[in-house]
């Protein structure tokens, strides 16, 4: 958009010194036009009516350099608003690439950040596992006691119902 925009500023501009160097030439063919009404003014009034046809073509180059200057007046009038706009672009552009690498960064971070909490969260895993084990094992141990227990009160039932039937 941008490319584009400038080759249109660099046609635009050539069109503009094109119209200047023509406005020069008219100029100069005023001025000589101008000397030569004023010549044959001079002269005779059998040419009166060359007078009056080189006034006509004066007139219509007096037009003509009105109306190029205000093409050009135009011209760089959307020249300059086409420089703002291409100023603009550039900034928002700007802006947003800043913005692109602020949340790259951003992102960078999050995923470091992350990373560092799946390594905790691994680390919490196996520490319930190790915890969970020892649990179980004391689960198991306990369990193994109570029996053991069991069984000991079962023996000193027996015992004490022998001693009671002798």
């Amino acid at each position: 958009v941008i490319s584009a925009l400038r080759n249109e500023i660099k046609d635009s501009e050539s069109t503009i010194k094109l119209q200047k160097t023509q406005l020069d030439m008219l100029k100069t063919e005023l001025v000589r036009l101008q000397k030569i009404i004023n010549g044959m003014e001079s002269r005779s009034s059998s040419q009166e009516d060359e007078i009056e046809n080189m006034r006509a073509e004066m007139i219509k180059l007096v037009f003509k350099y009105d109306e190029k200057r205000m093409m050009e007046e135009d011209l760089s009038i959307k020249l300059g608003c086409r420089d703002e706009t291409i100023s603009n672009l550039e900034s928002a552009f700007e802006k947003k690439a800043k913005k692109m690498i602020d949340d790259a960064k951003t992102f960078r971070s999050l995923q470091e950040l992350t990373s560092v909490q799946e390594d905790q969260i691994e680390m919490l895993k196996a520490q319930i596992m190790k915890l969970k084990f020892r649990s179980d094992l004391r689960e198991e141990e306990g369990r193994h006691e109570m029996e053991e227990m069991k069984t000991d009160m079962e023996l000193s039932q027996i015992e004490c119902s022998t001693h009671d039937i002798s």
